[in-house]
């Protein structure tokens, strides 16, 4: 009976493991949104997020406003800086996110933030640093 015990979950995982390895693992260029296949992701370190249109830089005087009503953003000008490049990008996102993000690019640093804003819990709003790293090709404004 004790064989039994071992014999039948290790059968179980070599059989799983044979069921796993039969099926590749899709590649990144056919996975495209879950929710949306037609959807093709920017690049392959954030394939939840897929443009819509294009995006729409923000004026210094729409910036200002937008910090007086986003503290992530406001916290993060705060300890680096006023950004070279800012733009609101309409995204395909699902729920609790917002359909749309604010990227602020630090050329000298080659670096992109973007902020998307949630309905989490209780709070209507809430601005959470969705990425951080570098600019990718074709991004932020011509150079």
């Amino acid at each position: 009976m004790t064989i039994e015990r071992i014999a039948r979950p290790a059968l179980a995982l070599a059989f799983a493991a044979l069921c796993l390895g039969a099926v590749p693992a899709p590649a990144f260029d056919t996975m495209g949104y879950m929710s949306r296949p037609d959807c093709e992701p920017q690049t392959g370190e954030r394939p939840y997020v897929c443009d819509v249109g294009l995006p729409r830089p923000l004026t210094p005087i729409e910036f200002r406003r937008l910090m007086t009503r986003n503290g992530a953003v406001r916290r993060l000008v705060g300890r680096i800086g006023i950004p070279d490049y800012v733009e609101i990008q309409k995204v395909a996102v699902d729920s609790p996110w917002r359909p749309e993000e604010i990227r602020l690019y630090y050329l000298d640093f080659d670096r992109m933030y973007s902020f998307g804003r949630a309905m989490i819990l209780e709070e209507p709003e809430v601005s959470i640093l969705r990425y951080q790293g570098p600019i990718p090709s074709g991004r932020g404004p011509i150079r």
